[in-house]
């Protein structure tokens, strides 16, 4: 009876009134002037890098400096506990275009000693982008990682200053008087806790928060835990770091859940809500009457429940409580379980009176509802004719933002689901001034599903949107695009009509608006991870014209990676006037407004996978293999390859893994040069699917022999000599034009950007010397970021990082012919139309949104060429890309002028690639590499490696360790016998295939004897010889090859085949050995 009267006012009021633990609040203007070292209990790592100052402010004065609140100040903390660390500052920065740079941390340490142990820490680093920002991360472990929770504060609009204006001297350098709030909450997960990162400026009403939660076994099982705040890099930037207050406090568990959801996708209602640290358990209510709860219905130890008792067609309401060591919390927000809409017909609407709509704004009728984030009365309902447009609500339009609404009600988001429907519209041209229309280009309208209901329309690269873009061309066309801001090509047209197709002739004194179009659609939530699938057409529901027929190309369907919204439960159709819809840029640009008379959405199940074909896209030749490139094919589960060589067929690989919308590649190694393959690429679909697997067409390829004379891998390590610290570039001589509009450091010539054996910091730089040419806008050196540095599982990387797109670094680096590896004599040049030259470059971690590309470099006698194929350093987020030239007489080059104050660019193509005799040096060109992580650079040319040599190196072998008779793995059979016999020379197991003596005896010919077998390499290129010798003398007899009959000899794999030998017993005694 006790529990259940406490749960009962646990449900009616908070049970826990909060109380926190003050462990310090120490404001500034109550220290002397001077150094806080030694002050209080504050200790620091160097004197002087913590100093109050004249505006009794503690001023953060060297970079690389740490700040400790030792002695009687540590905390201890048990689930549930939070620390909350309040900070007020403020900035004072430089102008002009700077660097990003990381600026300061804080946090709680398990050492009572400065700069030691193990830490849980917030970062807080500048960003140049545009006005510059500040932004407050609640994990240092992800500060650099693109799409980590964080709170951006933007220097104009947040922060109170300016910084970086556009012209003239520094405006305001001072922000406001801000405040950081960090909360470290200790979870009931063992090891777990929770960051909370708020930022605050009262000055311009700003109070954001982002949390992540990370793991730190030291922390979480640390008895007494310390603050600590850090100084990183502001000082070498000009920015000043001022604190006014600290406040350390520790209060008990008492928040009441958050992220409540209700829904009622069947007989049940489903509800979960986000996981509260320290809570064991929570007590779940529900009610009928809002904002009355009794008892709790249950009480469970998970983050969500399934309500089985709900009685359809019951309106409910329902609230969760967390239980804490100390007490229940307060109810979190109350919600109502809300109907998912699957296999059903979620909208069939005509905004008819009947219906129930009244005149005036959307919004607010019949279940739809503004989009936060764009602006508001995106249509009018205007029910004496049954329509929403926009031309009546033309006075509200939001021409950064747009206006969209979106249809309250939930649709189910499961794999094969797709919601289809149309729209019937009508598009109507207005005029900027009396006479003709005038619109060029302009985006009208755009819609879809969002799993936001609280940002804007964004019709490209948004991960919770999957939008349709309706654009109207300069000359009267409809089109529809999926997911682009673009104009229509034959690589993303979905859908286009004529204006003669349209009814419509606005630009030359005919209607001004269309016949009734109806724009039909289709969004499926495809069996590839984050991949939506959308179909469109256009008809004229008065002519029967349609773009099914037109004769321009366009694709059956688009395809895009939509991250949150695939990971959402459920989503919500939208539809929204785009901000060029009524751009009047020019006073020749007029207004184009959209009509709608009906909305029909049904949402279907079951739509299973349309098997198709892998198509290759690049058959590369190496040495010794060929790489296999294809495009992904849409719902396959994975892939298998074929090779036929010869008359015989062999599985390459099975189970390729897939690369959602992207491409796969494979290397089929070793193959034989000279020899031609065929290869077969099939894609795998599941059990449900038919046909269950699709192949490609058949394509064939040639081995080359290549020697490689550039290997630079950085996932190997062996860039520098340290696996943890960073290798510094220098950038010594870096200069500023004459016209202060370009900083350029030159290392073309006699001092390389970085030589092989170059120290730098204590690191050893062990890769090939490189020579370059490196330019930064503006004056504010080279680049925020340049060295080689170690990067976890990606290895060692080379990166170079500035600025934005147009603001970015320019770089030419290249290898001279005399620094690549060469086996012999160092030629003066490359033939390349003599010789097949290959180039592969390969990227880690770029940056999504950059504008940048880098392309593979050649200098031929003294002339530079760029690539014309260049990978993109912002397409599809962080991850690994990369470039390769099969062959550098095939591709098309560009010509490079490189000028020191003038910024790079690629100029004409060249016309004749006869002339590529001479290249002398390769490497690659970086245009606006804001944020560019080189870990591969690859050159190979006509050679010849012997077959050891190349099995030596694929094994890994070197020095002695690779010489013919030398026995690395101690399993008493030397290299060349492991060569011969397919054994592994480092794995003293595997001693191969080595020749058999069936001593049971056999006859053959009418002879009696026995049989010898042993297998020998298939390779046509092999120069080892196999030969099988017996004598009756081991003194003085003669080993002879005539005493034995081959008896068959069978083909065991691609690579060996197996060779059986009578050896008769004609002589007392025979000895038999194999000569290799």
């Amino acid at each position: 009876m006790k529990i259940k009267t406490g749960l009962l006012s646990a449900g009616l009021f908070a049970a826990i009134a909060v109380h926190a633990q003050v462990i310090i609040e120490d404001d500034f203007s109550a220290y002397p002037a001077g150094d806080i070292y030694g002050q209080g209990d504050w200790v620091a790592s160097v004197n002087d890098a913590f100093v109050v100052d004249a505006n009794s402010e503690m001023t953060m004065s060297a970079d690389n400096s740490s700040l400790l609140l030792s002695g009687l100040n540590a905390v201890s903390l048990i689930p549930g506990d939070t620390v909350k660390i309040t900070i007020d500052h403020r900035y004072s920065m430089r102008g002009g275009e700077t660097p990003n740079y990381t600026l300061w941390s804080c946090g709680l340490q398990n050492t009572n000693a400065v700069g030691e142990g193990s830490s849980l820490i917030s970062w807080i680093a500048y960003n140049g982008w545009e006005n510059g920002r500040v932004t407050y991360f609640p994990d240092f472990e992800n500060w650099w990682m693109s799409g980590e929770p964080s709170v951006w504060a933007d220097c104009v609009d947040d922060l109170g200053a300016d910084p970086k204006p556009n012209v003239g001297p520094v405006a305001d350098p001072d922000t406001d008087n801000l405040q950081m709030i960090y909360e470290i909450t200790k979870s009931d997960v063992t090891n777990e806790f929770r960051l909370e990162m708020t930022f605050i400026n009262a000055a311009s009403n700003v109070n954001e928060s982002a949390y992540e939660v990370v793991s730190n076994v030291d922390i979480w099982n640390a008895s007494d835990l310390y603050f600590h705040l850090s100084c990183m890099e502001p000082v070498a930037n000009d920015c000043e770091v001022m604190i006014d207050r600290i406040k350390i406090e520790k209060t008990a568990p008492f928040k009441a859940p958050t992220g409540l959801t209700a829904i009622w996708p069947g007989s049940s209602v489903e509800l979960s809500w986000d996981h509260m640290p320290g809570a064991a358990e929570y007590d779940v209510f529900r009610s009928e009457t809002s904002g009355s709860f009794g008892a709790p219905i249950a009480r469970v130890a998970e983050d969500s429940y399934t309500d089985s008792t709900a009685v359809a067609g019951t309106t409910y309401y329902y609230a969760v409580q967390a239980v804490y060591y100390n007490g229940n919390s307060a109810n979190s927000d109350e919600v109502s379980p809300l109907k998912i809409y699957a296999g059903e017909t979620v909208a069939d609407i005509g905004f008819t009176a009947a219906e129930g709509y009244t005149d005036g704004d959307l919004a607010g009728q019949q279940g739809w509802e503004s989009l936060t984030g764009s602006g508001s009365n995106a249509f009018n309902v205007i029910t004496v004719s049954d329509v929403a447009d926009s031309a009546s609500s033309y006075s509200n339009y939001d021409t950064d933002n747009g206006n969209a609404v979106y249809f309250d009600r939930l649709i189910r988001n499961n794999e094969d689901d797709a919601l289809e429907g149309y729209l019937d519209v009508m598009i109507t041209a207005g005029s900027p001034a009396p006479g003709d229309s005038e619109f060029s280009n302009q985006s009208i309208m755009t819609f879809g599903l969002t799993a936001s209901t609280t940002e804007k329309h964004h019709i490209w690269g948004h991960a919770a949107q999957a939008l349709f873009n309706l654009t109207a061309r300069g000359g009267g066309e409809l089109i529809i695009v999926f997911d682009s801001p673009l104009l229509d090509n034959d690589n993303n047209r979905l859908a286009k009509l004529d204006a003669d197709d349209l009814g419509w002739d606005p630009k030359n004194g005919g209607s001004r608006t269309t016949d009734p179009i109806r724009i039909s659609f289709k969004l499926r939530k495809t069996r590839d991870e984050n991949v939506y699938q959308a179909y469109a057409s256009l008809s004229n529901l008065v002519s029967g014209a349609s773009s099914i027929n037109h004769s321009q190309i366009r694709i059956p369907y688009s395809t895009d990676l939509k991250a949150d919204l695939y990971t959402a439960e459920y989503s919500y159709f939208t539809m929204g006037i785009h901000p060029q819809a009524l751009d009047e840029r020019s006073t020749t640009n007029g207004p184009v407004h959209t009509v709608f008379d009906s909305v029909n959405l049904i949402h279907t199940t079951n739509n299973l996978p349309v098997p198709a074909g892998p198509v290759i896209t690049s058959v590369v030749s190496a040495d010794r293999s060929i790489i296999l490139s294809w495009d992904d094919v849409l719902d396959s589960s994975g892939y298998d390859i074929f090779m036929m060589t010869g008359g015989e067929e062999y599985t390459v690989a099975e189970n390729v893994s897939k690369v959602p919308l992207g491409t796969v590649s494979l290397e089929d190694s070793p193959r034989w040069n000279g020899v031609t393959n065929t290869y077969i690429v099939r894609a795998l679909f599941d059990a449900d699917v038919d046909p269950l697997f699709m192949d490609s067409m058949p394509t064939s390829a040639v081995p080359q022999s290549l020697v490689e004379i550039v290997d630079m891998d950085g996932s190997r390590n062996d860039l520098i000599d340290s696996t943890s610290s960073t290798f510094y570039l220098s950038q010594v001589g870096a200069v500023t034009n004459a016209g202060a509009d370009i900083t350029y450091l030159d290392r073309r010539e006699l001092t390389p950007m970085i030589a092989h054996g170059e120290v730098s910091g204590g690191v050893t730089y062990n890769g090939y010397t490189l020579y370059g040419l490196t330019q930064m806008p503006g004056t504010n050196g080279i680049a925020s970021r340049y060295f080689i540095e170690n990067a976890g599982s990606v290895g060692q990387r080379y990166y170079l990082s500035g600025g934005w797109n147009d603001s970015a670094p320019r770089q030419l680096a290249y290898i001279k012919i005399d620094d690549m590896d060469w086996e012999d004599a160092i030629p003066s040049g490359i033939d390349a139309t003599s010789q097949l030259l290959t180039i592969y470059l390969g990227l880690v971690s770029y940056s999504d949104g950059n504008g940048g590309y880098l392309y593979p470099a050649i200098r031929n006698g003294s002339q530079w060429y760029v690539s014309d194929t260049g990978v993109r350093f912002g397409e599809g987020g962080s991850g690994a890309k990369d470039i390769r030239v099969s062959d550098v007489m095939a591709e098309t080059w560009n010509e490079l002028h490189p000028q020191v104050d003038v910024l790079m660019t690629a100029g004409s193509t060249l016309a004749d690639n006869s002339i590529l005799t001479d290249i002398n040096a390769i490497g690659w060109f970086a245009d606006k590499a804001s944020y560019m992580c080189l870990s591969k650079f690859e050159v190979n040319v006509t050679g010849n490696t012997l077959p050891y040599e190349f099995w030596a190196d694929d094994n890994g072998l070197s020095g002695a360790d690779a010489a013919e008779n030398a026995d690395p793995d101690g399993d008493g059979v030397i290299n060349k016998k492991e060569f011969a016999y397919g054994g592994d020379p480092n794995d003293a197991a595997d001693r191969g295939a080595l020749p058999v003596l069936n001593t049971a005896g056999t006859s053959h010919l009418g002879m009696e004897g026995f049989i010898y077998t042993y297998v020998k390499s298939r390779d046509p290129a092999n120069d080892l010889a196999y030969e099988l010798v017996t004598t009756d003398d081991l003194v003085n007899g003669t080993w002879t090859t005539n005493n034995h009959t081959v008896m068959g000899v069978e083909n065991v794999d691609y690579q060996w085949q197996a060779v059986t030998n009578f050896v008769p017993t004609t002589e007392p005694k025979t000895f038999i050995k194999l000569d290799l």
